[in-house]
């Protein structure tokens, strides 16, 4: 192998990733999928809690109900951005979002009037979200 060999394969892996060119050279990585990814961050969405002291402000995903979701990217070699809003047994509002690769990841209570903007007919005043 010569000196440059690396340098030029380092080169054609580059401009493979960029062109999203198929190649069969062996450090070719095929993106994970919309789907694989849509997946991997609703995993991470499963995961998320908060434990404040009140316990009308807590969180946790897997008791909360998904209102809305808003998602770009996630196709030929696009990072996908996730955003989750949420509502918790107690009637209050959260985001979650995040972007692949998933290593940041922001929870954030949502004010009712914050809310009522974001989520339109979707929105619940306090107390109401047992009749529904």
């Amino acid at each position: 192998m010569s000196e440059t060999e690396p340098f030029f394969r380092y080169i054609l892996r580059f401009f493979s990733v960029m062109l999203d060119c198929t190649t069969s050279m062996p450090f070719h990585v095929s993106p994970a999928s919309h789907e694989e990814l849509y997946d991997m961050a609703m995993q991470h969405y499963l995961q998320a809690e908060s434990n404040p002291v009140d316990e009308r402000y807590r969180f946790k995903a897997s008791t909360a109900t998904i209102v809305k979701t808003e998602e770009s990217g996630g196709y030929q070699h696009q990072p996908l951005s996730l955003t989750i809003f949420a509502r918790n047994p107690h009637g209050e509002y959260f985001m979650y979002s995040t972007t692949s690769p998933f290593a940041e990841k922001l929870l954030k209570h949502v004010s009712h009037r914050m809310a009522r903007v974001v989520l339109g007919d979707a929105y619940l005043e306090p107390g109401l979200e047992q009749a529904a």
